[in-house]
């Protein structure tokens, strides 16, 4: 699956924290933007599979935040540094031109 990352949307959008119980809050207005941009329907690709698809978009999002040179999040980093995110085999997505 190819992801557009669109060059107006900044990966520092999601305003990533961390919620009371240890959850990730986020606004998932940039990651709609991005299905809309990948051609993808948004309600179906958070409908199936959607913690999975949330978290493969976002970990693969931040990856290229960082090869381009982004500032590290620390709410990932922590979650990182905690061995907490999900793991898989291999890259879900494909991410293309844009701005991560």
């Amino acid at each position: 699956m190819r992801i557009v990352l669109p060059e107006h949307v900044h990966f520092s959008d999601l305003h990533l924290q961390l919620g009371t119980g240890g959850d990730v809050q986020m606004d998932c207005g940039p990651l709609r933007t991005i299905c809309e941009a990948s051609g993808i329907d948004p309600e179906m690709f958070f409908c199936e599979g959607s913690e999975m698809n949330l978290a493969h978009l976002v970990q693969g999002w931040y990856r290229v935040h960082l090869a381009r040179g982004g500032d590290p999040d620390p709410v990932l980093e922590g979650l990182h540094a905690f061995d907490v995110m999900p793991h898989w085999n291999g890259p879900q997505f494909v991410f293309q031109a844009g701005h991560a």
